[in-house]
């Protein structure tokens, strides 16, 4: 099982060697708790120490991450160290280290330890109250664990004991030398090498088993002064225990022989990462004996190992040849190996190929140390420069050169990697540019040497290096130390700094490794310049009398888990906690909050260390900065965090306290008589504390008081309030208690930005005088107020809640604290998806609030200051920071939610700076960053809120980069399963159906583990995706046992706890757990119940084979009782269920019914008894035999009053009725008023229910990405006839999943079998052919679907069709269609605008179609042109039309219909793009005129069919008006262009046109038809199509039947309302309304960006075919429109290539039957594009049919992309096939015509 740990504070230790004390004082002791160094002790050549008061070397564990420097001394007798006797005098250091003799001089005059950082746990300093320590703090005693100069071990601070912090001597007498630490047991090496394990809290160890021990006296024993376990390893002859190290959960042993031994430490919890190193070993495998066996790593059994390290889940180990074998977890990359989600952790010990690290064959390289803290490895590199394999000596100058380089990976969020980055993950090792490569001149040797590591400390967060450069000290012991001739070994310090542990003064993390000064000495002040510190060799010196031999040391430890108590001691601490309001202990002390640092103190901190490299660190804030700073004089910057200390607002005395501690318990028990009492008491209580206010919200007793008084506020005494905190926000928001004032103050005023308050009525002359501001005026202030420190609250722990609030609050959205899916909400991720039994019922989603026009301004000002001056690194350090990241999730809710996902598209949005790369590929910033959000128990609630929220082109891609193949993996983690569960809730239907089958293997595993949430949200995703559930039934059948008894004991955890009380472990996770696995059980249960079938039959069975007596006892079960609560009133229940299990319960009904939980089950029997009404009388019965006891009871009185009782007694007649189900009402319920519903209005309610049904499904089926093309699985499903429909969970299975399920037109008519009945079908009919209509059609809604100038419709188009045939009206006369008309006049003038027609008279009318658009052009151009044909027909006129060579053939067909004929329909030639030459247009002209015949009508196309080609419009025009031609432009598919500015270019002369045609649903997705006819003038649409009809048109001008004369428009001429007067039909559809909700809903820049993105998919195709050699593209490049038309011809040339074949339209014919092919075999993979003929080109003839692909504004583009992969996979096999055919074959010839245009030529 997965353990995530919380980020732990920090703790610096300094020591220096102590002064001489007297025995009576508390002796010098060493550090902490626990060391995440590399513990080694005992090295070679380091000599023993005999005296009196310390030892040379110091075991040290404590808590807070700890860097301590520590001085260790031996007295003279011991021989010192060689090279500091035979150091000779070196030459002065060009550097400025004239002050380093400081720091010698006060190892003697002030030694003693210092320390810095967290002082949480009082082991910093006991006797502070401070919560960190900023800047290295001298004290008698440093805190944590020590061993004492004769290997005592001494202990101290609140894991010790709670109530004294002080030192106290625990385990004695052992001669310790080196200590470890897990999360709740110390381990102890003694000289002897025996290890010792016991407990760390005083208590425990007290209370335990204790040892007998032998004694000095003779036969002599004792009892163990504390209870310790004894480690004891299989050990040889003469070996024993060197070395520890320690993590966790788990230890090392290193012994004299090189063998490492494992053992697990801690007793809460069970090493689970492998970091044993022994191969399957977990808490079931382990083997019989002691939970704290030793156990030895055989996979490094002869192997001679000189170094062991552990971090808190993984080890290492450095062997004597060089080799670094690493084990346990990698969740980080700590083990140096390729991540793995699948297995993230490995159990057997691996190389760590440091090799690799270096580039060619001319480097060897050998480890030379290790160090393991946290998540963290770091690996001491020596690379030696060897010769390489082709490489000439002589031109190699450093041959043998050594190089000590540092290398590091792991978790580096906090910087700890030290290589400059902030990476969440880092799984191969990084080099440490500023500890590698390092060298120094010896003057000794008159040579250049490498410098390496002296030692690496490497704490949860933060790491320190000292470097083992040359140094010197004079050895000679001497009282004046003024020279300027002695330094010490550089140390650099680095990683996260939260609480000061890096020992700079600042807050500010640091990822490079950097400097500190020299902790300073209280006593006394130096001129001397401060230098940097360096950690000072061994050295003799004179400490009071005594001659002494010291060093320093710098060690870190880091904080453990709070002690875990057990028994009555967890009992008492339970009680303890929850009387408390706050998780902080101490009284409220301003001191601790965390504030920016004073100018004053800034200066003195930033000290010019001589070092500009390293200063950067120094002059950073200790918040995130958010601009750049202020010159010197300019006061505070703007973005200066608040100064100085919490102000202080005075305290309440007792008789206040007192007051109001009684008016908080009345509020509480809200037993007042009326609101008017309580409204009362509230006012009451605000007199009482008027000038109080600012008091109450900072204490700890009475803030909830206020709290509870401003929840039961009206907006009045809101208001007021509100002013009393204007001014004081800034503090009050970071105030422990008054933060949470403020909070609940938001939430109350935020319903009032928008109401005016009118004043109050009492007039007494006590009342408070009104605020001067408005609610909204007074959130304005609070901005005000905290303006310039947005960047230091986000981070702060208390603001940071508060400012959520007022985020929401100021962009209207609902704050709910209540709901733990709140997007204001903290909490830790363990507590995900764990809601209570009582907060399960659904409730009414909140709604958006209206707020005033200056919020939105303001939130977006206060949502860029947060994030303006964060750099991306910072930013992306706030997803993982617990106290930024949820301030992180609000701003990125905003921005998606609120603001439009479009924004991020913005490159300054937070999105776009936390994922730069949408595309997520693999190795990039982006990719690497989410990966680490997974994992991370803070960041991935980010990455909850990313997936939630983000656009849907960007969840595709993070989906199938990121989540998509390891979502099986992913669901088992406990953290990333969170992740999967939001992906799963966007899931479309065959995405659902592959993750399922991804999951399903796990399944078993997350049983096991009670992990039910993923199994539960993907039973929900697919009931309503209408995924098949079936295998998922079958696995989890298979995860439970196979009796049903069995079974629902093990998902409901009715079985109790085990048995074997020695099983401690075991028996406490059962104990914290259980509730949360038994509400999960519950909740699977529920949701299996809700799925039609297997799933709900599992439970079903399950229950009937329960006895009657297991049946009552979950009915009195919290939680499982509401299993059967839902499954009594489910409709997946069915009749002859309720009638066998109903019947378990008669003769419990009272017992059940005084239940608190039994009596919903009760309720519940009401209506599962409906259709057995004889079982629902016998209950009543027995509840009426008991019936004074139920009104004894408050729950017996509910059931009674559930179940009608009173009814039943007094009239059984209307109480059977009602029981039966008689009395339904209108709304279908039993409640009461309201008129019956009446059968047909019953059976109207189930019909649209039922269609409902089975659209929804279908339309879902296809709202997926192309990426499901790839498996073949979303084309068409009855090509083998394998898949069958299937009805399931109220939906056709199979006809929303395939594009087009085709048949052959005799196929289709056998199974469709139509008829009409004498008699109807009723709904079962109906349903069965809508049935047969959606499996057999072609669904328009898939991505696939590029055939035609037209896709699927939205859901305004949806929306507007069912108003339409709700409406059922005919726009033809206003009268009968008055909103409908207006609607449709508004929407034909704004579309005529966009083409810039924006006349007086300019507007449009709709009609049936394009091609009666042209029609009708035709009609109004011949009639205005030439008045006398509208009576008297065609005539002696010989008229003309032209059209392109391209145009549509509907200009033919109109031609033909109006008596004209098709010879009248004259074809203009056209260029290689397909456009009309305008030169060839009036030779044809001249040529008709000529002739004798009437040119009267020019057809010019925006957007021909096949290449999408648009006309020369301005040459047209001057033509046309040359001649008096009307001018017509075909924008049926085109003209939408005229909505994108970028491609309205292509439109340009239109405006000149008589008359456009425009098809809103070819390119916008309206619903088909929609068409307009747009003109510069409408009233010629009037002349020309006009009539007098008297019984239709009742209009002034034909009222009298009297006719509009043929004269000249008149220009105040009416305006016609009655629209079929304008046109050629009469019975007219609305389909205006169409476009004008759609234009509505997306507005003109949503049809613009639809467009625009259509557009450049289709550029996206025409790329992809251009540049695949496949292919031969015949549209341009980008093309015109959105046709993309090309040939499949592999290799670059065609089939048949030209010569092939002599006849070229036989070559035309063998070309075009690749094409015909391949395009009805990509339909097979979920695709349908069109053909079409070359057509004006005589040279492409026998090039054959080409593909034409139309884009639509719904196409991606992985769907072009999916759909060249499909054509390339399926074209080969045709293309062989075609080939081995003899050219003769008869082929059958498809019946497709293309799309070439039907016209003559001239």
């Amino acid at each position: 099982m997965w353990i995530n740990r919380v980020r732990r504070p920090a703790t610096n230790i300094v020591t220096h060697s102590p002064l001489p004390l007297a025995r009576a004082r508390q002796p010098a002791l060493t550090s902490p708790w626990r060391r995440y160094a590399s513990t080694e002790q005992g090295a070679p050549g380091k000599p023993s120490l005999s005296s009196p008061w310390f030892r040379n070397t110091l075991g040290l564990v404590g808590t807070g991450a700890a860097a301590f420097l520590a001085y260790t001394y031996a007295t003279t007798n011991e021989e010192t160290q060689a090279e500091s006797q035979k150091a000779k005098k070196p030459s002065k250091l060009t550097g400025d280290l004239s002050s380093e003799y400081v720091q010698k001089k006060k190892s003697l005059k002030s030694p003693g330890v210092f320390l810095w950082g967290s002082n949480a746990y009082r082991v910093v300093d006991p006797e502070s109250k401070e919560a960190v320590i900023k800047t290295p703090r001298n004290v008698s005693y440093f805190d944590g664990a020590a061993i004492t100069e004769n290997g005592d071990l001494v202990q101290w601070g609140k894991g010790f004991s709670e109530s004294d912090f002080k030192p106290r001597k625990t385990l004695t007498g052992k001669n310790l030398k080196s200590l470890c630490m897990s999360q709740d047991r110390i381990l102890a090496l003694s000289s002897d090498g025996n290890v010792y394990s016991f407990p760390i809290a005083k208590e425990d160890q007290e209370s335990g088993r204790k040892l007998r021990e032998s004694s000095w006296l003779p036969f002599g024993s004792g009892q163990a002064s504390v209870s310790y376990r004894l480690l004891k390893p299989s050990l040889g002859l003469g070996e024993k225990v060197t070395s520890i190290s320690g993590g966790l959960e788990h230890a090392l042993l290193l012994t004299s022989s090189g063998r490492v031994f494992s053992v697990a430490s801690a007793t809460e919890g069970f090493p689970c990462f492998g970091q044993l190193g022994i191969p399957g070993l977990s808490w079931k495998t382990r083997p019989s004996g002691p939970v704290d066996a030793c156990h030895e790593i055989t996979a490094l059994k002869g192997t001679k190992i000189t170094q062991i390290a552990t971090g808190d889940h993984h080890s290492l180990a450095l062997s004597k040849d060089g080799r670094v074998f690493a084990f346990g977890n990698n969740s980080f990359g700590q083990l140096g190996m390729p991540f793995e989600p699948s297995l993230p952790f490995s159990d057997i010990p691996v190389i760590v190929p440091l090799a690799k690290l270096y580039r060619g064959d001319s480097w060897l390289a050998k480890a030379t140390g290790i160090a393991a803290g946290g998540a963290n490895s770091f690996f001491t590199v020596d690379a030696q420069r060897v010769l390489g394999s082709r490489e000439d000596p002589s031109n190699v100058r450093d041959l043998g050169q050594i190089t000590a380089d540092t290398w590091t990976c792991g978790r580096g969020i906090w910087g700890a990697l030290g290589n400059g980055k902030w990476t969440h993950l880092q799984d191969s090792p990084t080099m440490v540019k500023a500890l590698s490569g390092l060298s120094e001149y010896d003057e000794r040797t008159k040579k250049i040497t490498p410098i390496r590591l002296r030692e690496i400390m490497v704490g949860t967060t933060h790491a320190s290096a000292v470097l083992d450069n040359k140094t010197h000290v004079n050895p000679s012991p001497s009282e004046s130390l003024d020279k300027t001739n002695d330094w010490g070994f550089d140390v650099l310090w680095w990683g996260g700094n939260e609480h000061f542990q890096l020992g700079t003064g600042k807050r500010s993390n640091s990822s490079k490794p950097t400097h500190i000064n020299v902790p300073p000495d209280p006593k006394e002040k130096d001129d001397q310049q401060e230098a940097r510190l360096q950690i000072m060799p061994r050295h003799k010196g004179k400490a009071g009398n005594r001659n002494v031999s010291m060093e320093q040391r710098v060690e870190f430890a880091i904080m453990p888990r709070e002690n875990q108590k057990r028994g009555r001691r967890a009992e008492d601490k339970a009680k303890k906690d929850a009387s408390k309001r706050k998780r902080d202990e101490a009284p409220e002390d301003p001191v601790v909050k965390r504030v920016k640092p004073s100018a004053d103190e800034m200066d003195v901190d930033n000290v010019d260390n001589g070092d500009n490299g390293d200063n950067e660190f120094y002059q950073e804030a200790d918040y995130i900065p958010l601009g750049e700073p202020q010159g010197e004089g300019e006061g505070e910057g703007e973005n200066d965090g608040p100064s100085g200390d919490m102000p202080f607002y005075g305290l309440l005395d007792p008789e206040e306290q007192e007051y109001f501690s009684r008016a908080s318990e009345m509020l509480e028990l809200n037993q007042f008589g009326d609101a008017e009492e309580r409204l009362t008491f509230v006012e009451s209580v605000y007199q009482e504390a008027n000038g109080k206010e600012l008091k109450i919200a900072c204490s700890q007793s009475c803030s909830r008081l206020m709290e509870k008084l401003i929840s039961m506020s009206d907006i009045r005494q809101i208001r007021r309030l509100f002013s009393k905190f204007v001014s004081h926000f800034l503090h009050l928001v970071q105030h422990r208690f008054a933060s949470h004032c403020c909070e609940t103050l938001f939430i109350h005023a935020a319903p009032g930005v928008t109401q005016k308050v009118s004043k109050s009525k009492n007039t007494g002359e006590e009342d408070e005088e009104e605020p001067q501001w408005t609610l909204a005026e007074m959130f304005m202030k609070v901005v005000e107020e905290l303006e310039g420190n947005w960047g230091y609250l986000l981070t702060e722990r208390f603001a940071s809640h508060t400012i959520r609030v007022l985020l929401l609050v100021l962009a209207g959205e609902p704050v709910d604290l209540s709901t733990s899916d709140s997007v204001v909400a903290s909490r830790k991720k363990e507590r995900h998806g764990v809601p209570s039994a009582e907060t399960q019922e659904e409730g009414t989603a909140p709604q958006k609030r209206s707020v005033p026009e200056s919020f939105e301004a303001t939130l977006k000002k206060i949502m860029n200051d947060m994030v303006s001056g964060l750099d991306n690194t910072y930013l992306r350090a706030l997803a993982t920071h617990p106290v930024g990241n949820p301030v992180l999730q609000v701003l990125l809710y905003l921005e998606l939610s609120h603001f439009g996902k479009s924004s991020v598209k913005d490159p300054n949005s937070i999105t776009k700076r936390l994922v730069s790369d949408d595309t997520f590929e693999e190795g990039s910033e982006s990719t690497t960053f989410v990966r680490g959000l997974l994992y991370d128990p803070v960041g991935s609630r980010l990455l909850e809120t990313i997936v939630r929220n983000s656009p849907g082109k960007f969840f595709k891609s993070l989906y199938k980069n990121i989540i998509c193949e390891r979502i099986g993996s992913l669901a088992r983690n406990q953290t990333a399963g969170y992740v999967v569960l939001r992906a799963l809730e966007r899931l479309g239907k065959d995405h659902l159906q592959k993750a399922m089958e991804l999951i399903i293997p796990e399944v078993s595993g997350l049983i096991e583990r009670s992990r039910l949430i993923v199994p539960k949200v993907l039973i929900e995703r697919c009931l309503v995706r209408g995924v098949n559930t079936e295998p998922l039934a079958k696995a989890l059948e298979a995860a439970y046992d196979n009796d049903p008894v069995r079974r629902l004991e093990q998902m409901l955890k009715l079985e109790g706890a085990p048995k074997d009380s020695d099983k401690e472990f075991e028996q406490k996770q059962n104990q914290t757990s259980n509730a949360a696995e038994k509400l999960h059980g519950s909740l699977l249960a529920q949701a299996m119940l809700t799925v039609p079938g297997s799933l709900s039959g599992l439970i079903f069975s399950t229950l009937l084979a329960q006895s009657s007596e297991s049946i009552i006892q979950i009915s009195k079960d919290p939680t499982a009782s509401r299993v059967l609560q839902r499954a009594l009133t489910l409709p997946t229940s069915t009749p002859q269920f309720r009638r066998q299990f109903v019947t378990r319960f008669t003769g419990h009904l009272k017992d059940l019914a005084l239940d608190s939980s039994g009596s919903h089950v009760v309720d519940a029997l009401w209506p599962a008894t409906k259709d057995v009404f004889f079982v629902k009388e016998r209950m009543a019965q027995e509840l009426a035999q008991n019936e004074m006891i139920l009104r004894d009871s408050f729950v017996g009185r509910a059931v009674w009053r559930n179940w009608s009782m009173d009814l039943y007694k007094r009239r059984r007649g209307e109480w059977a009725a009602k029981a039966k189900g008689r009395d339904q009402q209108s709304d279908g319920s039993n409640g009461q008023g309201g008129r019956p519903k009446s059968r047909i209005e019953l059976a109207r309610a189930k019909l649209l229910n039922a269609v409902q049904d089975l659209l929804i499904p279908f339309i879902r089926s296809a709202d997926e990405s192309p990426s499901s093309h790839e498996s073949h699985q979303n084309g068409t499903n009855g090509v083998n006839g394998a898949n069958e429909t299937k009805k399931l969970n109220g939906s056709i299975q199979g006809a929303g999943a395939s594009l087009v399920d085709y048949k052959k037109p005799e196929e289709l008519q056998k199974i469709l079998q139509l008829e009409l009945p004498e008699k109807g079908t009723r709904q079962e009919g109906l349903i069965e052919l809508l049935q047969k209509v959606l499996r057999y059609s072609v669904n328009t809604w898939h991505q696939g679907f590029l055939d035609k100038l037209y896709a699927s419709t939205n859901a305004p188009g949806v929306a507007s069709e069912l108003i339409l045939a709700t409406l059922n009206t005919n726009v033809h006369v206003y009268q009968v269609s008055p909103a409908l008309t207006v609607i449709e006049k508004y929407t034909g003038q704004q579309l005529a605008a966009l083409f810039g027609l924006d006349g007086p008279r300019s507007g449009g009318i709709s009609v049936q179609g394009g091609s009666a658009s042209n029609t009708t052009s035709i009609v109004i151009a011949r009639n205005n042109l030439y008045p006398s044909t509208k009576k008297d027909g065609n005539g002696d006129y010989k008229f003309v039309l032209f059209t392109s060579d391209h145009g549509h053939y509907s200009i033919e067909k109109a031609a033909q219909m109006l008596g004209l004929g098709s010879s009248s329909v004259w074809a203009v030639p056209i260029d290689k793009q397909g456009r009309m030459i305008a030169s060839e247009l009036e030779k044809l002209v001249q040529k008709a005129l000529n002739e004798g015949r009437t040119p009267f009508y020019v057809n010019a196309t925006a957007g021909t069919t096949v290449m999408g080609s648009f006309d020369p419009f301005n040459e047209i025009a001057d033509i046309c008006k040359k001649y008096n031609l009307w001018f017509h432009v075909d924008g049926s598919w085109g003209g939408s262009f005229a909505f994108s500015r970028r491609q309205k270019q292509k439109l340009a002369g239109a405006e000149k046109a008589d008359s456009i045609a425009i098809n809103p649903h070819k390119m916008l997705g309206v619903p088909v038809t929609c068409s307009f006819l747009l003109a510069a003038d409408m009233r010629q649409f009037h002349r020309a199509n006009t009539l007098p009809a008297g019984y239709l048109f009742h209009n002034e001008d034909t009222a009298n039947g009297d006719f509009i004369p043929d004269s000249d428009l008149e220009v105040d001429s009416p305006e016609v309302w009655d629209l079929a007067d304008l046109t050629l039909q009469c019975g007219r559809r609305a389909d205006s309304l169409k476009l004008f909700m759609g234009w509505t809903y997306y507005g003109t820049e949503g049809y613009e960006q639809q467009v625009d993105t259509a557009c450049d998919v289709a550029a996206h195709l025409a790329t992809l075919v251009s540049e695949n050699p496949n292919f031969i593209l015949v549209s341009e490049n980008p093309p015109p429109c959105l046709q993309v038309c090309f040939y499949y011809a592999p290799g670059g040339e065609l089939v048949h290539p030209r010569g092939v074949v002599s006849n070229e339209a036989q070559r035309g014919k063998q070309n075009s039957k690749v094409t015909e092919q391949v395009t009805h075999a990509i339909v097979n993979k979920g695709f349908m594009v069109d053909f079409a003929p070359p057509s004006g080109d005589e040279d492409a003839v026998g090039n054959g049919k080409f593909f034409r692909c139309v884009v639509n504004v719904q196409t991606t583009r992985e769907t072009v992309e999916a759909l060249v992969r499909a054509i390339e996979e399926v074209g080969p096999a045709i293309v062989d096939d075609l080939k081995a055919n003899d050219a003769s074959s008869s082929h059958r010839r498809v019946g497709e015509r293309g799309h070439g245009p039907v016209v003559h030529h001239a």
